[in-house]
């Protein structure tokens, strides 16, 4: 990617921080498409429009869409693992909020998920 090229980007979860990330890539002349994605479809709805960002309630979805290379885990910290080792494994970049997992265990797994499937 070049300075002049822009790149698309999901944001899973968009609560409270997911807003907030959202603004700031908005403000990224580098990120063109954002993709906000929930499992709360009012609260997606609502940054949707408020944000006037694509909205996607399928998970699968964001994860196959080759075009998005990167994702933001924004969604409650209890979902930190999940949506990040499903987002590794779907050969994206992933950028995790803090904490970055319940307990030192995940933090782990998610650590070595991301070494070992960073070469595909």
């Amino acid at each position: 990617m070049t300075l002049n090229e822009s790149i698309a980007v999901a944001v899973l979860g968009a609560g409270d921080m997911g807003g907030t990330v959202i603004g700031h890539l908005k403000e990224c002349k580098q990120v063109g498409r954002i993709v906000a994605y929930d499992v709360d479809a009012k609260r997606l709805d609502e940054v949707r429009q408020s944000e006037r960002v694509d909205a996607a309630a399928d998970l699968g979805a964001v994860l196959s869409d080759r075009s998005i290379p990167l994702v933001f885990v924004t969604a409650s910290n209890p979902a930190h693992k999940d949506l990040t080792m499903k987002s590794l494994a779907a050969g994206k970049a992933v950028m995790c909020e803090k904490p970055m997992a319940a307990t030192l265990a995940d933090a782990i797994a998610m650590v070595e998920a991301a070494e070992t499937l960073r070469w595909r």
